[in-house]
């Protein structure tokens, strides 16, 4: 954890606020719940075709 932080703030002047928060939404809840909907979806399908 120690190393993350110090090499965080060698860096951080390359570091993009908006960067940052564009990469985070890819990993939102909302994105999380459609993408194992339709994985659960794509699964369930397969196994009634069993």
């Amino acid at each position: 954890m120690v190393q993350a932080v110090r090499a965080f703030e060698e860096h951080r002047q390359r570091i993009s606020g908006a960067a940052c928060r564009r990469r985070a939404e890819r990993y939102s809840a909302e994105r999380f719940r459609s993408e194992f909907s339709r994985f659960v979806a794509g699964a369930w399908a397969q196994w009634n075709k069993a």
